[in-house]
């Protein structure tokens, strides 16, 4: 494995490269990585697990969602490696103007969020508002068309 400074899959990457708010990288890393791996592999546990650890000041976090990227209260936020354009283009094809996190995610929230939402983007049948509904439940508030 390679250290996090060389390793483009590495949270430490995103968060130093970037002014990028750690949940939002934490959240646009899983996601993509949920493309690639089943939730039991290990890769998608220490993504999800980044997740649920990250500190309490990093809450509330409101981004708002255009098919182009992701924006905060600071402006565009910067991606240069292509997660978060990945998670923006899913949720506004979602329908979704907006998204907020007013505490921390468990592992199952975080689990539910990021397989409701990759279901979505592969079926143009779904509704995410729907599928978020059926689930055990989500503290992430979304915002829709």
């Amino acid at each position: 494995m390679l250290p996090p400074a060389q390793n483009p899959q590495s949270l430490d990457v995103l968060r130093t490269a970037t002014s990028v708010n750690p949940l939002v990288a934490a959240l646009a890393r899983a996601y993509t990585l949920s493309e690639i791996f089943p939730l039991h592999h290990p890769t998608m546990r220490d993504a999800l697990g980044d997740l649920v650890r990250l500190p309490s000041d990093t809450y509330p976090v409101l981004v708002e969602v255009s098919q182009f990227g992701l924006q905060d209260d600071s402006g565009a936020v910067p991606d240069p490696h292509g997660h978060l354009r990945e998670l923006a283009r899913s949720l506004h094809g979602a329908g979704v103007t907006a998204v907020r996190v007013p505490r921390s995610l468990t592992q199952l929230e975080s689990e539910d969020f990021l397989l409701s939402l990759r279901r979505v983007a592969e079926s143009n049948d779904l509704s995410l508002e729907a599928m978020l509904a059926q689930g055990r439940g989500t503290p992430v508030e979304l915002s829709f068309h």
